[in-house]
């Protein structure tokens, strides 16, 4: 029979450790003899569950582990830059600064730091474009104030370097370095200051190489207060950081926001060929900062011309003529709509604009706007114009002004090209260069906005510059990429603009959606709406996990003919919709009713890599449907071996109407997309755990984390297994029944029912409830008092023995041997709700 250790002499400590790499949170141990020291503690947790269609389901957690050990941890952080000749503003040449990092104590055991000095920091280069003056360094309090008990404060380091004072788990230093910055200085250079010289700059709590320039721990020698006698199991840690200050910080920036919207022209055609869409827009060079503008510059300023292929010359190095560029690519399947001998019916512009036009076609020739040739001169054929502009008069820079410059409009016309359901899609740009720039037809202009929102582009890629239009890119809209401007009035979000989309026609050609089985009620609903659109409404179905294999799974879709007569569908799963299948080859089918199917194989390579897709023959197509009629098909998708389980895998099916018979959905034909989602389990459970002293009764949520931890004798394991449905949510208001919703219409959701989570310190790896070093002392034991708890109140099974079959359901008294926990979980799961279940283990 296994019994009890008594808890001895207890030392208090404040420990926080990254041991290995692996992050150990903020506890406080209690030291005392017990389990030895190095020994780990693991714990994985298993449930069972179904989808309330059959399918019985096995699920598994993560593993979570704590482990009895004195280790060393550090990290070095940025703290930021003061500017000591004139506070609070952006630092300039010939000034004096502050880099300020912090350096923390992340081991569990009282230590102190080697700081690097100025003459370190300045030969080994750690220091660029300033001189590093002096090093010191502050105890920060606990809520990272500083300390000012210390004589002298802050303490100097001298210029070979030197070790702060000994500092407790969790405890911080704040290091200084003051440098002198040049006057004569690039005024584009950049000062950069490292603290800490790692592989990489920034590694944090590494193992030390041995570079005079690092910042590392050194432990306390046996017998100082607090120290634990030995060294760190890891070593001597070290790490880094570094911080960079611009000298153009105080440059401005143009902040140029371009705005557009489509008016739809229908001429009483039978059909759609003839119809027009106008499109007008407005730009505007703001006059103030914007709150987003990238951190360095302080101010707007005028938007400056730039090299205009066509337009502008160039004599050397002088170019004239340079203009504010705006560009539009004409859509597909439209053309140009004005005539050469009638002014009125030419693209229009405001006051001291002109429109310009380009016949390079950037679908066939690729070539960035800001390369394609352009004229004042308005072709005599409009069906030759690929690209319509607007230029500012010549080597005039547009104010910043702040006003709206408005009036800029052109009309295109629809072409045989184009069908009902068709997507035209257009997006304009703005281009020109910041003050000190000097542009040549060699050099890339600046994207200052692209339309589609109410935001500029400056630094959309993060890289605190306003943006190069990368030398692939067209200008071609795609919404796929881009976005869309939904409600064609520029609220558009996204990093840079929109594309503009107008639908043609009053209906898509084509629906494509769900089938909803409710019972022996069966309906079709091919007008199925997703959470943003009919393009992303889904059908969720489970599969059984079966070891190293994912069975089958069947769906059934329903399509609708919106044509306004009779036409075929089509169906394909599209490659590069593909991109979320797992790696290796998984077999998609697509038939109908009548026996009739094609097979796809797409073999995956790389995840997220857009596979390889090989077909049986050509798609499979309904003929001749009549308008409005419903079809109904079936979807099987067989995912290949040692598949990730819990994970949904996406296969888009789309339909669509092939008016010029090439067997694939092309950009101007009607279609429609429906997801099949194949989730290989959906109920995850994630194990983390938290370290609390012995005589803690309550504990911090915030602190659970599936990090390895330290834990000492006496100490409290708090467990915490969060099971959750992963699959979709089911939006709650409106409910799905509301016939006033207009997103997630028709959908398929997945529900977890009969869920039990069973906790067994004995099996499956587990080892929190058996004695490891032979002591005949179980390693941990259960901590009672109401510590065991369900959040959806479920009734909690205590084993005493896991093999026994019997439990009890009163909570045992702390220090039972309980070596298994069972919790059948209340009620049933929906998609995206989760619960939690928790337990409470001392350590012996």
């Amino acid at each position: 029979m296994q019994t009890h250790r008594k808890n001895k002499l207890y030392r208090q400590l404040v420990a926080s450790a990254l041991i290995f790499g692996g992050a150990f949170q903020l506890v406080a141990p209690v030291l005392a003899e017990g389990t030895p020291a190095g020994t780990t503690i693991t714990n994985t947790a298993t449930g069972t569950y179904d989808d309330g269609n059959g399918i019985q389901i096995q699920t598994i957690s993560n593993t979570v582990q704590i482990t009895v050990a004195e280790v060393a941890g550090i990290t070095v952080s940025n703290a930021g830059v003061d500017n000591l000749t004139a506070s609070g503003t952006l630092i300039t040449p010939g000034q004096k600064g502050n880099f300020k990092f912090n350096v923390t104590n992340t081991g569990n055991d009282p230590t102190t730091f080697f700081i690097p000095g100025a003459d370190i920091l300045n030969g080994s280069k750690a220091v660029t474009n300033a001189q590093a003056t002096s090093v010191t360094y502050e105890i920060l309090n606990a809520d990272g104030t500083v300390n000012k008990t210390l004589t002298p404060n802050p303490v100097p380091i001298a210029a070979g370097g030197g070790q702060t004072a000994s500092m407790l788990p969790g405890g911080q230093v704040r290091v200084n370095v003051n440098v002198d910055v040049p006057s004569n200085i690039d005024p584009k250079g950049v000062v950069t200051v490292a603290l800490g010289k790692t592989p990489t700059m920034g590694d944090q709590n590494v193992p030390r190489g041995a570079d005079p320039n690092d910042v590392y721990t050194m432990d306390n020698a046996d017998g100082a207060s607090g120290e634990i006698a030995g060294p760190p199991v890891n070593g001597v840690r070290e790490a880094s950081a570094e911080q960079k200050v611009s000298m153009e910080g105080n440059l401005k920036q143009p902040f140029v926001i371009i705005k557009k919207k489509h008016t739809f022209g229908n001429n009483n055609n039978a059909g759609v060929i003839g119809d027009t869409l106008k499109y007008d827009f407005g730009l505007t060079v703001l006059n103030t900062r914007p709150a987003n503008a990238p951190p360095d510059v302080t101010a707007t300023e005028a938007l400056q011309p730039t090299f205009v292929p066509g337009l502008s010359t160039k004599n050397g190095t002088t170019v004239t003529n340079k203009h504010v560029l705006i560009s539009d690519v004409i859509p597909a399947g439209t053309v140009l709509d004005y005539d050469p001998a009638v002014p009125a019916t030419l693209p229009q512009a405001p006051t001291d604009w002109t429109a310009v036009y380009s016949t390079d076609d950037p679908g066939l020739t690729g070539t960035p706007s800001y390369k394609a040739t352009w004229s004042k001169t308005a072709p005599a054929d409009p069906t030759t114009v690929k690209r319509i502009g607007f230029v500012y008069t010549a080597d005039t820079a547009v104010s910043n002004n702040g006003v709206a410059i408005e009036n800029f409009n052109f009309t295109v016309k629809f072409t045989g090209s184009i069908q009902q359901g068709a997507e035209i899609a257009n997006i304009a740009q703005v281009f020109g260069e910041k003050t000190g720039v000097t542009p040549s037809d060699t050099t890339v202009p600046s994207i200052f906005d692209e339309s589609g929102d109410a935001d500029h582009n400056n630094d959309s890629n993060g890289d605190g510059s306003p943006d190069l239009l990368p030398s692939n890119t067209t200008g071609i809209a795609n919404p796929s990429t881009q976005g869309v401007d939904t409600n064609n009035d520029n609220s558009g979000t996204g990093p840079a603009g929109e594309a503009n989309v107008y639908k043609v026609g009053l209906t898509a050609g084509v629906l494509n959606g769900t089938v909803i089985t409710a019972g022996a009620s069966t309906t079709l609903h091919p007008d199925a709406v997703g959470p943003t659109s009919n393009n992303d409404d889904f059908t969720n179905r489970a599969s059984a996990v079966a070891p190293n294999k994912v069975p089958v799974v069947t769906f059934s879709n329903s399509i609708q003919n919106k044509s306004g007569g009779a036409a075929s569908l089509s169906l394909i799963p599209q490659a590069v919709d593909l991109r979320d299948l797992p790696v290796g080859t998984t077999i998609i089918t697509i038939g109908d009713t009548l026996g009739n199917k094609v097979t796809y194989t797409a073999n995956q390579s790389v995840l997220n890599n857009v596979p390889s897709v090989t077909a049986s023959g050509n798609p499979l197509t309904f003929a001749n449907v009549a308008a409005d009629d419903i079809k109904q098909y079936e979807v099987t998708v067989d995912l290949p071996e040692n598949t990730p389980q819990n994970v949904g895998y996406d296969v888009p099916i789309t339909a669509f109407v092939d008016s010029n018979a090439n067997n694939l959905p092309d950009g101007n034909e009607a279609q429609n997309k429906t997801i099949d989602r194949v989730y290989a389990g959906f109920l995850s459970l994630l194990k983390e755990t938290q370290v609390i002293d012995g005589d803690a009764t309550t504990f911090n949520a915030a602190n659970f984390s599936i990090n390895p931890k330290k834990a000492a004798p006496g100490q409290k394991i708090v467990y915490r297994v969060t099971y959750k449905n992963i699959s979709e949510a089911e939006p709650t208001s409106p409910s799905l029944s509301d016939a006033s919703r207009t997103t997630y219409l028709h959908n398929v959701f997945l529900s977890g029912q009969n869920i039990t989570l069973t906790e067994d310190g004995t099996t499956g790896g587990n080892n929190w409830a058996i004695d490891q070093n032979g002591d005949n002392i179980i390693d941990t034991s259960h901590v009672g008092n109401t510590a065991t708890q369900d959040s959806r109140n479920s009734s909690i099974k205590y084993y005493v023995n896991s093999s026994d079959t019997s439990f009890i359901l009163a909570e045992p008294a702390t220090n039972s041997i309980v070596s298994k926990y069972v919790d059948p979980v209340t009620g049933v799961l929906k998609g995206g709700e989760f619960g939690t279940f928790i337990f409470q283990r001392r350590l012996n």
